[in-house]
């Protein structure tokens, strides 16, 4: 049944399939090109079964992919990592609940610093303690692309809750996170009140059950009236004052209210949109992106940017999710053959690109190996390809 062409999302959580059943799961993933959603929680694969179903991600084209539940450890998740660092559609990526500890979440964020298109991942209920949340700083210092990140449940303290919170105050794409039922306490309380006040993107902050107490929530109380872009901050079991509580249900309704008209007074389609000339680099592009409207944009100009390899990844996936799309300018950026590689896997596919801009790229004879696989694009009517040292 995997084997359908036309079977794009499977749930087959608590089936107790094992290390066997995540084998034949995998051998099946590597021939299949439609299926974007799998979930396999609940189903005892353990390490071996995570490294049969890390093995074939790279080869899939899986948008979304649940494990949580599966007593994966250090083993299964230096698998994950890999399987994260090389994919090119993977966006969300859910382990809670699995045995990695610190020394598991570490080798995970070696994958993920590496990954341009991750968008969500749940680490919820894997013991993870300040060693773990140092490595989850490090990663999002670097990563500017994930927007949903949970940590709930888990073990970590004031001091580790510090060290992701120095990253967030400037971090420019994370809109969620959950840190519930921790141990952060005031100190913790304190650290997450000066994100609040420092941050323009976050949306949604959780520190439920963290021990915080009436003076942890005061604090975050006040930084919540600093703030226009938040609109969920939950403090629930702490010990929070009634004032404080009221204060902040106040400043988030007010947040709510001042983006419904912020949003009133965007126009209701864009089609064409220009960001040549605008220092987008691959570390920016993702955050640009966001601002996209993909299922609508029928031109992109990002001509005369920063973008690289890395960022032509992103490009890629983009134009697989953007059924409107007709018309991709990339030209004048640093992408080289590895970008061209991908690019070309994501223009031959499409029902839709009809026009494409590569000229004034490092390609290389290389990259124009891969690029005369365009040939066989589906709609592509032209294709330009001037000053790119091919030889």
């Amino acid at each position: 049944m995997i084997n359908a062409q036309t079977l794009t999302t499977l749930k087959l959580y608590s089936n107790s399939i094992g290390s066997q059943g995540a084998l034949s799961i995998s051998n099946a993933l590597f021939a299949n090109k439609a299926l974007r959603s799998l979930t396999l929680s609940k189903n005892k694969i353990g390490d071996e079964g995570c490294h049969a179903i890390a093995g074939a991600i790279g080869k899939s084209v899986l948008t979304s992919l649940d494990l949580g539940d599966n007593a994966i450890g250090v083993h299964g998740a230096r698998a994950i990592a890999r399987a994260v660092s090389v994919s090119s559609t993977l966006t969300s990526l859910d382990l809670r609940n699995n045995e990695f500890g610190d020394a598991g979440v570490e080798e995970i964020m070696r994958g993920v610093v590496r990954s341009f298109i991750l968008e969500s991942l749940c680490l919820s209920g894997n013991e993870i303690g300040n060693a773990g949340a140092a490595a989850i700083a490090k990663m999002l210092s670097a990563n500017q692309v994930l927007a949903t990140l949970d940590l709930d449940i888990n073990n970590i303290t004031g001091a580790g809750a510090r060290l992701i919170a120095d990253v967030i105050k400037t971090h420019g794409a994370l809109l969620s996170l959950n840190m519930s039922e921790n141990k952060i306490g005031v100190d913790g309380a304190q650290a997450m009140a000066l994100v609040i006040e420092a941050n323009t993107v976050l949306k949604s902050l959780d520190v439920s059950e963290n021990n915080i107490g009436a003076d942890g929530c005061m604090k975050l109380a006040k930084a919540a009236t600093m703030n226009m872009t938040l609109t969920t901050l939950d403090v629930d079991g702490n010990a929070a004052r009634k004032d404080d509580l009221v204060t902040i249900e106040t400043a988030m309704q007010q947040n709510m209210e001042h983006q419904d008209e912020m949003r009133n007074d965007l126009p209701i389609e864009v089609t064409a949109i220009n960001l040549g000339k605008t220092n987008v680099s691959d570390l920016t592009l993702q955050t640009t992106l966001k601002s996209v409207p993909t299922k609508t944009v029928t031109s992109l100009n990002l001509g005369t940017n920063k973008i690289a390899d890395s960022g032509a990844k992103m490009l890629a996936a983009m134009i697989k999710e953007s059924p409107a799309l007709q018309s991709l300018q990339l030209g004048g950026n640093a992408i080289s053959a590895a970008g061209a590689e991908d690019l070309t896997a994501a223009v031959v596919v499409s029902p839709w690109l009809k026009k494409l801009d590569l000229g004034g790229n490092p390609l290389g004879a290389e990259g124009a190996d891969a690029l005369a696989r365009m040939i066989n694009a589906q709609t592509l009517t032209t294709l330009k390809l001037y000053s790119n040292s091919i030889g």
